[in-house]
């Protein structure tokens, strides 16, 4: 989105319709109707398409542990009490054990599935047995995610 035509734009309406309604509600609509405007001008919707897959290990638990602990570290950095600080730490420790013993278990039952092509393909996923500078993307690609998790 271009910013400053955006701005520009805005600056530019002319919002006298608004404050011309009759009632609250005719205002509300017509400011909806005139921002929309504006916004599907400048930053119309678009189809996007996902292309990685969110982590398979992430169950529903472990993302609410996830957000428990972004709760807490948020609460400690607005108010650095020892008792938040202990509390964030406890979360982060028990949310670490979590997600690295739930990429453990994938990791290990992808691995142990008795069809060859399917633990090809998942060690490919992984960047085993491709090209040096392929593999090396990808293992940086899985340490980034992991230190995200985990940080």
């Amino acid at each position: 989105m271009d910013r400053e035509a955006f701005l520009n734009e805005a600056r530019a309406i002319d919002w006298s319709p608004v404050f011309d309604a009759t009632t609250i509600d005719d205002q509300v609509t017509i400011f909806n109707e005139t921002i929309i405007k504006l916004y599907d001008k400048h930053a119309p919707y678009r189809s996007i398409k996902v292309k990685h897959l969110p982590a398979p290990w992430l169950t529903d638990d472990i993302k609410s542990l996830l957000r428990r602990k972004a709760a807490a570290k948020a609460k400690y950095k607005c108010r650095a009490t020892e008792y938040n600080r202990e509390a964030y730490i406890k979360i982060r420790n028990r949310c670490n054990v979590v997600c690295r013993d739930a990429l453990r278990r994938h990791i290990f039952n992808s691995v142990s599935d008795e069809n060859p092509a399917k633990v090809w393909k998942f060690l490919k996923s992984l960047g085993i047995g491709k090209t040096s500078d392929e593999a090396v993307s990808s293992l940086q690609a899985m340490r980034s995610v992991e230190a995200r998790l985990l940080g």
